[in-house]
């Protein structure tokens, strides 16, 4: 005696490249929610206690401690008003990859055009966390998004066999 199932075990071929277009897209945004190589941002802070005859600072980025060391600021960063209470600044480096080791020096630009380099710090860029409307997200809910997308295929093809 032969069992006839009222119900197809194959899905149609329709369905099928659902499937895979939701699984694609879902790779797709995954993709694009963690890029390859991550860009990263670093920031440099430093403060000083005296800036008497100081016109401002320059900052140096290399990826070898020995350099070469190249200008990453576009223009001299100002000293602050008041030379005898020293300030405060931050610069941050936005043209870095996760992942890699940097090495920066900090510059004095003195007002006569001396200038004096400072021994280079070493910092390893982050790669930032992957976010969705502002908030981070794993790395599990990336599988939890291609999920989504399958199971959205999967209504779909419910809904239009019944229909």
């Amino acid at each position: 005696m032969r069992a006839e199932f009222p119900v197809q075990l194959i899905a149609p071929r329709w369905f099928l490249l659902t499937a895979i277009l939701a699984a694609l897209m879902a790779i797709r945004i995954c993709s694009a929610l963690s890029p390859s190589p991550a860009p990263s941002t670093v920031s440099i802070k430093w403060s000083t206690k005296r800036e008497i005859k100081t016109a401002g600072y320059l900052i140096y980025r290399a990826e070898n401690r020995a350099g070469p060391f190249l200008q990453i600021t576009r223009e001299r960063i100002p000293a602050i008003n008041d030379p005898y209470l020293g300030g405060t600044y931050v610069y941050t480096d936005t043209e870095t990859i996760a992942g890699i080791t940097y090495y920066y020096q900090l510059e004095d630009v003195a007002l006569d055009g001396t200038r004096t380099r400072q021994d280079p710090i070493t910092v390893t860029a982050r790669a930032a966390s992957p976010t969705i409307l502002g908030q981070p997200i794993s790395e599990p809910t990336h599988l939890i998004i291609a999920g989504v997308f399958l199971l959205l295929g999967s209504t779909i093809w419910i809904a239009r066999k019944s229909g």
